[in-house]
């Protein structure tokens, strides 16, 4: 039973990153980051976006 938990261990620690310099934890925070900054503007164009109405010249 040992061996199976060590392997599960090995497991986690293999593709779940712990270490702060892992470079996949950096990636995902930065893609964390990047989806936070394209919701925040989605939410501030559609607060301050106002579509234009009767313009001549168009149909």
């Amino acid at each position: 039973m040992e061996d199976r938990n060590a392997t599960i261990d090995a497991l986690i620690l293999k593709y779940i990153p712990t270490l702060e310099k892992d470079c996949r934890l950096i990636r995902a925070k930065k893609d964390a980051l990047r989806i936070d900054m394209k919701r925040e503007l989605l939410i501030f164009i559609s607060k301050h976006f106002t579509p234009k109405t009767n313009e001549p010249g168009r149909s």
